[in-house]
């Protein structure tokens, strides 16, 4: 009887020892992989980080995934922020690249560049960054400033006539003229009610209306 409880009481230990065996197997498994993962997670989100490197343009060093946008992610302050923070770090450049998430994104400092860009080589640079759904919003995703390729060398055909240097002096005194009655429609108003805040939507909607009507159509509505 007490061979036989030893012998029990053995295979008991063993067991107990094999299990330990297993599970600090799979624990150290678990963290080999769960470092791997990270690794490999890291590599994604920073593969492209050496875009401007290798291209000798400075840039403020980015973070996986999110780039040089971290900030304006955790709400510190807004995005216009961030971009202004970072323009003003390379004074002494040209240009400068940044990550907008994932995507490298070059910021020029330079006029002649942005002549460059803007004007010499326009061909090459007719297309914006920003993507719009035209199911979920048909009315932005076929602005001019949505749309891309053809259709976007079509529309400006049609509207540039539009907006020629001659037209854009005659349309510059309306704008100036209804943004000094925009101002003076809020100063009645925080003059006449003593009110510290003012709810302006309504006051840009009847100046946008002024605007357009005027610029477009050559009509004074005088909606303000």
């Amino acid at each position: 009887v007490y061979q036989a409880n030893s012998v029990i009481a053995l295979q008991i230990m063993i067991t107990d020892v094999l299990c330990a065996i297993c599970s600090w197997i799979v624990s150290s498994n678990l963290v080999v992989l769960i470092c791997l993962a990270l690794v490999l997670a890291y590599r994604f989100g920073s593969h492209n980080h050496d875009f401007f490197t290798s291209k000798g343009i400075p840039g403020p060093r980015p973070l996986p995934f999110v780039g040089n946008t971290w900030q304006w992610l955790l709400g510190k302050v807004s995005f216009f922020d961030v971009f202004q923070e970072l323009y003003q770090s390379f004074k002494e450049h040209k240009l400068f690249g940044l990550f907008d998430f994932m995507g490298p994104v070059y910021v020029l400092r330079d006029f002649d560049l942005v002549k460059q860009v803007c004007i010499k080589d326009f061909d090459s640079f007719t297309d914006r960054r920003f993507q719009f759904n035209e199911e979920s919003d048909p009315l932005f995703s076929n602005a001019l400033f949505a749309i891309k390729g053809t259709r976007w060398r079509n529309m400006r055909a049609i509207l540039s006539p539009a907006f020629t240097g001659s037209k854009m002096r005659g349309m510059f005194q309306f704008i100036t003229d209804y943004c000094q009655k925009a101002n003076d429609t809020v100063k009645e108003i925080v003059g006449s009610t003593g009110a510290k805040e003012v709810d302006i939507r309504d006051i840009f909607n009847k100046y946008s209306n002024d605007i357009i009507a005027s610029c477009a159509f050559g009509w004074e509505m005088n909606v303000l």
